[in-house]
């Protein structure tokens, strides 16, 4: 990579460090990571969810059961203010993201990278 290059990439990602989304981003995650109580639920919620996927390959028996606990976790994280800023300042910046790619893509008149048909952060 040419000097000229990396001083110009080091440039833009300085200018996306500096761009609101980033910072509410990345204060939102702050936030998030200093609530041990938040941490605690979206990791059980995310052990739940991936134990209903075992039950529901191997044919467990304790489906249901498992689809009640995962239910009222997901309830709980839809409650909890300090995920729920994380994850919307989360896809605010993706959408940011794509949309500088999207510029570059037209541009460059290449296809560097496609924003999810969904249209929203995370997966569709």
């Amino acid at each position: 990579m040419s000097k000229k290059l990396k001083n110009a990439l080091d440039d833009l990602l300085d200018s996306i460090v500096d761009t609101k989304e980033y910072k509410n981003y990345k204060k939102a995650e702050s936030e998030w990571e200093k609530s041990k109580d938040s941490q605690k639920l979206l990791s059980e919620f995310v052990k739940a969810r991936n134990t209903l996927g075992i039950y529901k390959q191997g044919g467990f028996t304790k489906i249901k059961t498992q689809e009640k606990k995962v239910e009222e976790l997901h309830r709980k994280i839809k409650e909890d203010k300090n995920i729920e800023k994380w994850i919307n300042e989360q896809n605010n910046f993706q959408v940011f993201i794509w949309e500088q790619a999207e510029y570059l893509s037209k541009k460059l008149k290449f296809p560097f990278s496609k924003k999810p048909s969904c249209g929203s952060g995370g997966c569709c």
